[in-house]
């Protein structure tokens, strides 16, 4: 089923630019994401969290120093946070596996060189939990919002090498959705929320090959 609407997003949507003579584009990065939680239920410490995020984006119009591009993103945001809780000393690790369109909006600073606005919404897929001190290790997607919406602005340089042309750039995404169902921090028979009111957050670094240019 997830094949068949991706398949359709990409025949429906991004390769119809692509024919009319837009660039299109594969983009793989690293990103590293946490979840941020105004209040600070927990001393966390969050670590380096890399994830893998592949995608590919379409440009959609382009008139002068502005333009913009549509495409479609599997990616993965979340933490990992050694904590503690009074004497309790652990672990906590909530990944969610997402499915986004984003939509960016550029203007070139200087030539190849360009900053952009990205409004990205995405689909929650998958979301896992572990906590080492409560022995906890379940997958929660039913307790999260299935919808987000991301904020980012971001920086991206066009280079060419011969016959071909590639891109590098970065992304500072901002979840403006909280990622959960609940509304506030409670413990039930099942185990803890720690997650409630956690907002995602996502530092992208990717490379990008220009199909056809």
């Amino acid at each position: 089923m997830l094949n068949n609407i991706i398949k359709a997003v990409i025949i429906s949507t991004i390769l119809p630019f692509y024919l009319l003579g837009g660039d299109l584009s594969i983009q793989v990065g690293v990103n590293h994401s946490w979840l941020y939680y105004p209040d600070g239920l927990i001393n966390a410490e969050n670590e380096f969290n890399p994830n893998l995020s592949i995608g590919l984006n379409a440009t959609i119009f382009s008139k002068g120093n502005f333009g913009s591009s549509f495409g479609l993103r599997f990616f993965s945001a979340g933490r990992f946070d050694k904590y503690k809780i009074g004497s309790l000393h652990g672990e906590l690790e909530i990944k969610h596996l997402y499915l986004s369109m984003p939509l960016q909006l550029d203007y070139t600073i200087i030539s190849n060189l360009k900053t952009y606005i990205n409004l990205e919404p995405a689909l929650q897929i998958n979301t896992k939990f572990k906590n080492t001190v409560t022995n906890e290790k379940k997958t929660i997607t039913d307790e999260m919002n299935r919808y987000n919406l991301f904020l980012g602005i971001g920086l991206n340089y066009r280079f060419n090498m011969g016959k071909h042309e590639l891109g590098v750039g970065g992304l500072v995404n901002y979840g403006l959705f909280r990622i959960s169902k609940h509304e506030k921090f409670d413990v039930t028979e099942e185990g803890s929320r720690f997650w409630v009111d956690w907002r995602a957050r996502e530092v992208l670094l990717n490379i990008e090959y220009f199909i056809g240019s």
